[in-house]
């Protein structure tokens, strides 16, 4: 049995692949060295390629994606990722770990209060899953949310968290059920400027 998956591009797969390629050898190519050196991020970056449509691949036209697929979306993390790693994952902040995780399992206030917003990059998005003690063990999270009213309270600890310095909301996973392990694990959207929410970045990763 082959491994082999041959995927045809068509004329708007090209025409994607081809400029956004452009952009990133023209944008991100000349800076990116700078930028990883010191430790610089350029929110104006993840900006234009919000302009130009780049997270909105496998999302849907009513919430300000434009529904090419994820084919068209694995080219275009495919070329960024080709001028740098760093931005690539802007692809996992904007739209695999929050937008997609808000339109399967939130409620439509939600996607639409959240999701457009995303897509222009008027708000920058994280999730909120590894833990110092629990790695990226999700059944071993200690991080809890307790319901208190009409709200919840979460208290926990992350780490490793792409973008939460820079972010502006998170898809933020807690345990309301300890007993039932993985499966008593809830998402929450959080607001990562309230008062109660404190990051700290880690510079020097790799010694």
């Amino acid at each position: 049995m082959s491994d082999e998956y041959d995927v045809e591009l068509t004329e708007e797969h090209i025409m994607l692949r081809d400029m956004v390629r452009k952009f990133a050898e023209k944008e991100i190519m000349p800076v990116v060295d700078k930028d990883e050196n010191e430790h610089r991020f350029q929110r104006e970056l993840v900006e234009q390629m919000a302009e130009l449509g780049l997270f909105g691949c496998p999302i849907p036209e009513e919430y300000g994606g434009n529904n090419m697929g994820y084919l068209a979306h694995a080219i275009v993390t495919e070329e960024i990722g080709r001028a740098s790693g760093s931005l690539r994952v802007a692809f996992n902040m904007q739209t695999m770990g929050t937008s997609l995780s808000i339109l399967k399992w939130g409620s439509e206030e939600i996607k639409r209060k959240y999701v457009p917003e995303l897509m222009s990059a008027k708000m920058l998005g994280c999730f909120g899953i590894t833990e110092p003690d629990a790695g990226s063990d999700t059944a071993a999270m200690t991080t809890t949310a307790v319901k208190d009213g009409n709200e919840y309270v979460i208290n926990g600890r992350k780490m490793w968290i792409t973008w939460a310095p820079v972010a502006d909301m998170a898809v933020m996973f807690a345990m309301t059920d300890k007993k039932a392990k993985h499966r008593g694990m809830s998402a929450f959207v959080m607001d990562m400027h309230a008062p109660v929410v404190s990051t700290k970045s880690i510079k020097e990763k790799l010694g």
